[in-house]
This record gives structure tokens, C-alpha cells and sequence, in this order.
């Protein structure tokens, strides 16, 4: 697998994994929750526009990061719901 495609919203997963993994190594109050997830979402897509993963511009890296980690937002709580936890 190319790692291209865990670039912008493909990577929601990836940012989901990761917010979850550092849930269960720091005690966050769920309503941090969000916000990790778009840290994590912009970092993730920046650093891959500074490894020369992809083509796209920084602005757009930034956007795609927010997006993504939005995304991921929505599928943890999503879940949540679904779960009824």
C-alpha cells in the first residue's frame, strides 16, 4: 500500500487510531476529544507534504489535516452512539 493513500480524508482511520491510542495512554476528558483529533489530523497530513509524500500544497495539507481530523471527530462519536457508551 501506497502511504499516498492515508493522505487527507483516507486518513481519518489512521487519526482515529492514534487519538484512541493516546486515550488509553493519558486520561483526556472526552471533551479534548476533538480538538486532538484535528491536531493530529493537520500534523499527520503536514508531515506527509514535508516528507514529499504528496504534491499538494500546504494550505491544502492544513485543510485536508482539519478535515480529516473532523472526520475522525465524527466517527468517534459516531461510535459512541452506536455503542451507547
Amino acid at each position: 500500500m501506497e502511504i499516498e493513500a492515508l493522505t487527507g480524508l483516507a486518513g481519518a482511520g489512521f487519526v482515529l487510531a492514534l487519538v484512541a491510542a493516546f486515550r488509553q495512554a493519558f486520561v483526556l476528558p472526552d471533551r479534548f476529544t476533538p480538538l486532538l483529533s484535528i491536531g493530529i489530523g493537520i500534523a499527520w497530513n503536514l508531515g506527509l507534504r514535508a516528507a514529499d509524500v504528496t504534491t499538494q500544497g500546504w494550505g491544502a495539507a492544513a485543510v485536508l489535516g482539519v478535515m480529516s481530523g473532523l472526520a475522525a471527530s465524527g466517527l468517534w462519536s459516531g461510535g459512541k452512539s452506536v455503542l451507547g457508551k
